[in-house]
């Protein structure tokens, strides 16, 4: 994102010459390339990349203030089907195919069938967030 959109328009700029008609310009010419949601993303990266400099008096402004966001972004819905769950599963579980990085990484620190493998099964299988499965609270179990 910096090395593709931010340094090439502003690579050659000091930080404090940086202005709102060129965030704009910016956002709209990620916009116009059928990039909307990554206009979001580097309008939030240069946001708060101006607001530390700002912070540590880098900075006199951030010309990102009053700028909305491009574009208004949809949760996805998709999912994965059951036999992109089972074909994951396979994967995990046979671990030695060829160019599997994950299986050599598992190989090589001994993690082939271990609980903390089991936790990353569910964590890629379900996409919770890791801390959710790391550390679950008791509400979420139904105990007898």
């Amino acid at each position: 994102m910096l090395d593709r959109d931010v340094l090439p328009r502003w690579g050659a700029m000091m930080a404090a010459d940086v202005t709102r008609p060129h965030v704009r310009q910016l956002l709209d010419e990620v916009v116009d390339r059928g990039a909307p949601v990554q206009a979001n993303r580097i309008l939030a990266f240069v946001r708060k990349l101006y607001s530390f400099a700002l912070s540590r008096d880098l900075v006199e402004h951030n010309p990102c203030i009053g700028i909305a966001r491009p574009t208004a972004e949809k949760p996805r819905e998709r999912v994965l089907s059951a036999e992109e769950l089972r074909a994951l599963n396979r994967q995990w579980r046979d671990g030695e195919r060829e160019g599997d990085p994950f299986a050599r990484l598992r190989r090589r620190v001994g993690l082939l069938d271990t609980p903390a493998v089991g936790l990353w099964r569910v964590s890629f299988t379900a996409m919770p967030r890791v801390r959710t499965v790391m550390y679950p609270r008791r509400a979420q179990f139904r105990l007898q």
